[in-house]
């Protein structure tokens, strides 16, 4: 069994490798071993009969297994094939009600958008602000406070992130992957470079290459482009922004991560407007949305066949993910009803779209 893994991360720096989930994950022993306790009856895999005692430690140390007297199980969400059905139903009745609910509500959202005046349009700004900010930054910590999802999780290594397993089968990984719920967010001291979509492919951001970079699975092209320091980043953008020139230097690395096109910024500007924008329209939408979407979560804990509830993984890890599925549903169907502005699709990256939110 092969996996798709995810990570939910609080920490933007490269952690040493003993540390870095990304390097313990990509070694080649540690799928076999995780489809060996994932196909075995949860908690039966006694510590003292592991014949890879070494790769457990480091398997525990990121937050992937976990022990109890003795025993080994899953210590973060793992989704196989025999849950699709159960995530989609979770999920899909969710989706509907919010979308309905958000139809009731899109001539305010649209009221609302038109205070900001940076050139595009009422859709495309709801695509970045209600799709991106508030199903995926707003919403999260609304349902944090309610105590029904996890946002941060100190893992036995210090880091905090969650880290979610899919099975790679067909059916999960173009309901997963397929869906407009993945936020790649480059965070700066004056602005964050951000593109928000599918993770149907390899996006070209600069989150996106510097993660792939840290596992060396990068193409001969991509590790030819050589990216400065975030915040030497930032500096170069905002000046651009501010109408002063750049190096050429920077204006090719802009060009080729697609946030000026011939050396002029292309992509949706945010600023304090656009933030103050986005809290109304949160204020506005979420009486409508709450219920059902709240009511979806709390279901989690009665699905008894999913099998990170079978492996006692907390509800609220797992609700972290089923959310992403949902606001994932919801945005795919505000881009089917014509609410917010189709993203573009490139050839083995997905579908996104980009912008750059000023500090």
């Amino acid at each position: 069994m092969e996996f798709d893994v995810y990570y939910y991360e609080n920490f933007d720096y490269t952690p040493v490798y003993k540390d870095n989930p990304r390097y313990v994950m990509s070694q080649d022993e540690v799928f076999a071993f995780l489809t060996e306790i994932a196909e075995k009856k949860p908690y039966s895999l006694m510590t003292e009969n592991c014949l890879k005692a070494d790769l457990l430690e480091q398997l525990i140390h990121i937050g992937a297994l976990t022990e109890k007297d003795g025993r080994i199980g899953f210590d973060c969400p793992i989704f196989v094939e025999k849950d699709y059905e159960n995530l989609q139903w979770l999920s899909q009745q969710a989706a509907l009600a919010i979308v309905d609910a958000l139809a009731l509500r899109l001539g305010s959202l649209k009221r609302l958008v038109k205070k900001i005046e940076n050139g595009f349009s009422e859709k495309v700004n709801l695509y970045h602000l209600l799709c991106g900010q508030i199903f995926d930054g707003y919403m999260f910590d609304f349902l944090e406070k309610e105590g029904v999802v996890t946002t941060s999780k100190v893992n036995p290594s210090g880091l905090d992130y969650l880290m979610v397993l899919y099975e790679q089968s067909e059916k999960l990984q173009k309901y997963s992957n397929g869906l407009l719920c993945s936020y790649n967010r480059l965070a700066t001291t004056r602005g964050v470079f951000s593109s928000f979509g599918d993770a149907a492919g390899n996006r070209r951001d600069f989150y996106r290459h510097i993660r792939r970079m840290e596992t060396g699975n990068l193409t001969e092209e991509e590790r030819a482009i050589r990216i400065p320091d975030r915040e030497v980043l930032a500096i170069q953008y905002e000046r651009l922004l501010d109408g002063y020139d750049v190096a050429e230097t920077y204006k090719t690395i802009f060009d080729y991560f697609g946030y000026t096109k011939d050396g002029v910024p292309c992509v949706p500007i945010y600023d304090s407007l656009a933030r103050y924008v986005v809290e109304e329209m949160y204020e506005d939408m979420l009486p409508e949305v709450k219920k059902p979407l709240l009511g979806a979560l709390n279901q989690i804990k009665d699905c008894k066949e999913l099998l990170a509830n079978k492996h006692q993984v907390p509800v609220a890890d797992i609700a972290n993910e089923l959310y992403h599925l949902i606001f994932g549903e919801v945005n795919e169907q505000l881009v089917r009803r014509g609410f917010v502005e189709r993203p573009v699709y490139y050839e083995g990256q997905g579908r996104y779209l980009k912008c750059y939110e000023r500090v």
